[in-house]
């Protein structure tokens, strides 16, 4: 079946394009909610992840979590061995680079919790002036109008301005 090109034309005035042997009659289109975004990187659940990174960055520096050799005589000569131990040596080091880079500034895990949730809101506020929660975005291409419904129903809680645009 030869695939159908469709351009539809957006509330914004952006268009909506897509290339399918499919029939879409409908698209469902919505912006990012910033609200959502900044709630989502303030999430209360965050600090256990946080605190869990906190641990391994420190095992990490501790050396607990060194590079693995897989490489073993004699199935490999001993210059494979010691090319891959060399490799290994650099990983290690870069891990442990990222490790103190991750953890500078942080005396404890809550300081890395708090350092990390800042991260995450200046990622959010970094969008929003990027004008990333300004955009029409297509959500979803279906083929009927009770389709468009549900997926307006499922994605009412992390977009807003949501729109259902009969496909032409």
């Amino acid at each position: 079946m030869p695939k159908t090109s469709y351009k539809v034309a957006l509330p914004d005035g952006t268009f909506a394009t897509r290339k399918s042997d499919r029939v879409y009659t409908h698209i469902v289109v919505g912006r990012t909610s910033h609200e959502y975004a900044v709630a989502q990187a303030a999430h209360k659940d965050w600090a256990k992840t946080d605190k869990s990174n906190y641990a391994h960055y420190l095992e990490v520096l501790a050396g607990k979590w060194p590079q693995r050799a897989w490489r073993t005589e004699p199935k490999w000569t001993a210059e494979q061995v010691a090319e891959e131990l060399a490799q290994n040596a650099v990983r290690d080091a870069r891990d442990k680079a990222a490790a103190t880079e991750k953890l500078s500034g942080c005396a404890n895990a809550n300081d890395y919790a708090d350092k990390c949730q800042r991260e995450r809101l200046a990622m959010v506020a970094k969008a929003k002036a990027e004008g990333k929660y300004d955009v029409l975005i297509d959500l979803a291409w279906c083929g009927r109008f009770d389709l468009a419904q549900k997926q307006v129903a499922q994605h009412s809680a992390r977009y807003i301005d949501l729109a259902i645009v009969e496909v032409a």
